[in-house]
């Protein structure tokens, strides 16, 4: 409706909302808005886009705990930094490409701690990492601290890894959960984690363990939800009030509260990754014409106007 265009080409409209993180100076957030000349076309792209959002949903499943999606996902990442390089040497990567990888992988930290992992990697001290190096590094970023104190603490100091006794005493002392109740459910979940984290198949003659990487995956999976499972399907006819929403709160900031950056891409974002709750402060502008900004502070102002055509646009 904003661009006008003709109805007879609609159906051949194309808009393609993507993140330019490494050209922006502000937001990374753009979009670009395509017309096919023909139906065909349009398919052709939106195959491709598919292709596209396919593999970038597989790439980021470097921090995975399966071992075949870790490693599959590890390997596109170093083939597309690698392939950037001079196709003759040997296949290396140094610390700018460490940081478009993590970007890549969707670790999210900061360059200190990049550099600490790389140079924990780079053992040879040469400033690059070959292909099993970059395996470490990645690794690296998969322990967390906390889960490995809770891991050598609740693990008996007499066993290599956490039995299936001492992952069911964890269970009932620090879970709360009523493990008899259904034990062998418990004890075929805690064989799953075993055998996702080791990658093979547990031999049954040995009782299987589980590893620090199987216990940090349990953890965070929906068989440790803090919320009890529901067997029926919601109704969804409570009150809206009753309901969680994605929520998004002063949502035209890009920056700080008292004296950032107001923008109409703040809404775009939002609503793109899914949001369904945003906050609009709107307040008396010049003329008579109201303006959305963090009131009473030194933050940039947009226009009402533009923010609810935003919203209308992609809510």
């Amino acid at each position: 409706q904003d661009i006008q265009i003709p109805p007879d080409q609609e159906r051949c409209w194309i808009t393609i909302v993507y993140d330019a993180y490494e050209r922006s100076k502000g937001s990374s957030i753009k979009t670009m808005h395509l017309i096919a000349p023909n139906d065909y076309i349009v398919k052709l792209w939106t195959d491709a886009l598919n292709v596209v959002s396919r593999e970038r949903i597989e790439i980021m499943n470097a921090l995975s705990a399966n071992p075949e999606k870790s490693e599959r996902s590890m390997r596109m990442a170093w083939k597309q930094a690698t392939s950037r390089k001079n196709p003759d040497a040997e296949p290396k990567i140094d610390f700018e490409d460490a940081k478009w990888i993590c970007r890549k992988l969707e670790i999210n930290c900061s360059i200190n701690t990049i550099r600490t992992h790389f140079n924990h990697a780079d053992h040879d001290l040469v400033g690059e990492l070959n292909y099993s190096q970059y395996q470490y590094f990645v690794n690296l970023f998969k322990i967390r601290k906390d889960v490995q104190s809770l891991y050598y603490g609740i693990k008996r100091s007499d066993e290599p890894e956490l039995s299936q006794e001492a992952f069911l005493e964890f269970l009932r002392k620090e879970q709360h959960i009523d493990v008899e109740k259904d034990r062998a459910s418990w004890e075929n979940k805690f064989e799953l984690y075993c055998r996702s984290a080791s990658g093979k198949t547990t031999d049954r003659q040995v009782p299987p363990t589980m590893n620090l990487q199987a216990f940090q995956t349990f953890l965070s999976s929906g068989s440790n939800g803090a919320t009890a499972s529901i067997k029926s399907d919601p109704t969804l006819d409570r009150p809206l009030n009753e309901y969680f929403i994605s929520s998004s709160h002063n949502t035209y900031l890009m920056g700080r509260q008292v004296a950032g950056l107001s923008s109409v891409e703040g809404y775009i974002s939002a609503l793109v990754k899914g949001c369904r709750c945003i906050e609009i402060d709107c307040w008396d502008g010049k003329n008579g014409l109201p303006i959305v900004n963090h009131g009473r502070t030194l933050t940039t102002e947009v226009m009402f106007e533009d923010c609810i055509a935003v919203i209308s646009r992609y809510a």
